[in-house]
């Protein structure tokens, strides 16, 4: 007799088994893993239907997610028949059915965290409410970590651990851990606080006393900064927090403030001819705001300069994209130069 024969023996006398007992598990076992099979590929088949006319790769990755933890009862539901053909020994079967409690709170505790994301990316999309995307996913994290934390408990209290006296111990090596780390905990509350008061999100450009740049992910601890050198830099969350930050992601319009410096040989009348010329341009231009209800708008002269007659121009443009407004800048100086000249002045 082999060594294989042996074990397979062995295995029969400690847990009772017979050979048609152990033939009809195999069967079983192998009539779940197919089902499984089958059903996965049949959900793969609609999956791949319905995103033919829908197009989107990330509704078909969320429902794949969704797929593997449903897939999984069917194992387990296999399992749980062969446990009942084997009619295991009294320990064993304690030992089996605790196992099986254990895989169908895994499978549980599994696919409500398989459901977190597509949720949150739903109501994104649906534009629901007023919470930005950042708040989403930090809410998902939340969430996803509540639902790893009750999976452990329960399955704790499955085995017949003493989750309180458990948590007990937590708390005191939470106390420990917590005065360890303040500072990940400070910017832990940073990032909420940056969130809630919607200082800035994803995509923003910002401008604090060490950074400026654009906001390419907002983290629990830090948040990454794309400087316009390329350079990323990380800021704690808690120096943001209490920073002076500048949005400009958030500004209605961009300003532009000139002084515009003329000769002292220019007339009078020529003087107001320029101003009001370039006042009549600025508010014929499609590309600049001039409503008195949004901003303010001064082309006045000034005062006299040292070698120049000085026209104050302020004024703001429609567009906070930084390219726009410097080709409406372009726009706006050779306007200029061409009134003045056309007015037969010249610049000092």
């Amino acid at each position: 007799m082999d060594f294989a024969q042996q074990a397979y023996l062995g295995f029969c006398q400690i847990f009772d088994l017979t050979l048609n007992k152990v033939l009809i598990m195999i069967l079983i076992l192998a009539v779940g893993f197919f089902a499984r099979n089958l059903f996965s590929k049949g959900v793969m088949i609609v999956i791949k239907k319905f995103t033919e006319h829908n197009q989107s790769s990330m509704r078909e990755a969320y429902l794949i997610n969704l797929m593997k933890p449903i897939s999984f009862t069917f194992v387990i539901a296999a399992f749980h028949l062969a446990g009942l053909v084997a009619e295991f020994p009294m320990m064993v079967a304690l030992f089996y059915q605790s196992l099986l409690k254990t895989a169908i709170t895994f499978a549980f505790f599994w696919g409500i965290f398989s459901f977190i994301k597509p949720l949150s990316q739903l109501t994104r999309k649906a534009k629901k409410g007023n919470l930005s995307e950042e708040i989403r996913e930090l809410i998902a994290n939340l969430l996803e970590i509540i639902v790893v934390i009750l999976g452990v408990l329960s399955i704790m209290q499955i085995w017949g651990i003493d989750v309180a006296a458990f948590l007990a111990g937590l708390g005191i090596l939470g106390m420990a851990i917590g005065f360890a780390a303040q500072d990940t905990i400070k910017n832990f509350f940073g990032c909420i606080a940056l969130l809630m008061d919607q200082t800035f999100q994803k995509g923003h450009w910002i401008k604090t006393d060490s950074v400026e740049g654009m906001v390419e992910h907002i983290g629990f601890r830090t948040t990454a900064v794309r400087q316009f050198d390329k350079a990323l830099v990380h800021i704690p969350n808690a120096q943001l927090a209490d920073a002076a930050v500048i949005n400009f992601a958030k500004m209605t319009n961009r300003r532009v403030r000139w002084v515009v410096g003329l000769t002292y040989d220019t007339p009078s009348a020529t003087l107001e001819k320029i101003v009001v010329r370039i006042r009549e341009f600025l508010e014929a231009h499609p590309k600049i705001e001039t409503d008195p209800k949004k901003v303010m708008t001064l082309i006045n002269l000034e005062k006299f300069n040292d070698s120049s007659i000085d026209i104050f121009c302020y004024f703001f443009t429609k567009t906070i994209q930084w390219k726009e407004y410097m080709d409406v800048k372009e726009e706006c100086v050779l306007a200029f130069k061409r009134i003045v000249e056309e007015e037969g002045s010249s610049f000092a």
